[in-house]
């Protein structure tokens, strides 16, 4: 019996991981600290999210959400990190939607203020010539690799610059402070959330739940 019970959830595992993995490809990356000593935005962090989604074997989606900015606050420029293993160079980059963004890409070459450098900026040039990347709005964009890539391509931390640390992402926000006109940077202190392993805990919190609840209901029918 206790034979047919271990094969029966290692069988729902299995299962949940067939059923759902492209689910499990996604990284979340919320900007939640001001870490170059400006005045923080005024609304509760996170400020900004960054979703990275995988689309296929070699494109990706990136949604930056500027869901905690508030007022006179936008995101002038975004950074991101990349695996190593991957040259920034070859990326191709395709905005689907939100303010006209500049794709720029090399290994370690921008610094986001004196706390590391990132090899991709995503660049929102405030007017004239351009929209601001408002409080509360979005823009969607896909990053190709012709030799593969995936969201856990982009969960590697910034090399070290000095300064208050190395971040996974970062974000120049401006339209901060008292009077609406100073700037500060922001990075994910404490909001870096890898989705894979957290689905994997709740398909086997549901295994599990399915294996005990079946156990008990033949208890009680005897």
């Amino acid at each position: 019996m206790r034979f047919l019970r271990s094969l029966f959830l290692l069988s729902i595992v299995g299962l949940g991981m067939a059923v759902f993995p492209s689910a499990t490809l996604a990284l979340t990356i919320e900007l939640d600290t001001e870490f170059s000593g400006a005045d923080a935005p005024t609304g509760p962090a996170p400020w900004v999210v960054i979703t990275v989604e995988d689309v296929n074997a070699t494109t990706v989606k990136v949604t930056i959400s500027n869901s905690g900015l508030t007022g006179s606050e936008f995101s002038e420029s975004v950074y991101l990190n990349l695996n190593p293993a991957i040259d920034p160079t070859n990326l191709t980059f395709n905005q689907l939607s939100g303010e006209p963004a500049t794709f720029s890409t090399d290994t370690d070459a921008f610094k986001a203020d004196g706390d590391g450098f990132f090899d991709i900026l995503v660049d929102f040039p405030p007017p004239p010539g351009s929209q601001k990347f408002e409080a509360g709005e979005t823009a969607v964009f896909e990053i190709t690799h012709s030799g593969g890539i995936s969201a856990a391509d982009f969960d590697y931390q910034s090399a070290s610059g000095g300064g208050n640390g190395t971040f996974t992402a970062a974000a120049h926000i401006q339209g901060i402070g008292p009077d609406g006109n100073d700037s500060g940077w922001i990075g994910d202190g404490n909001g870096r959330v890898p989705e894979p392993g957290t689905l994997i805990l709740l398909g086997m919190g549901l295994a599990f739940s399915a294996l005990f609840g079946a156990s008990r209901r033949r208890k009680l029918a005897l």
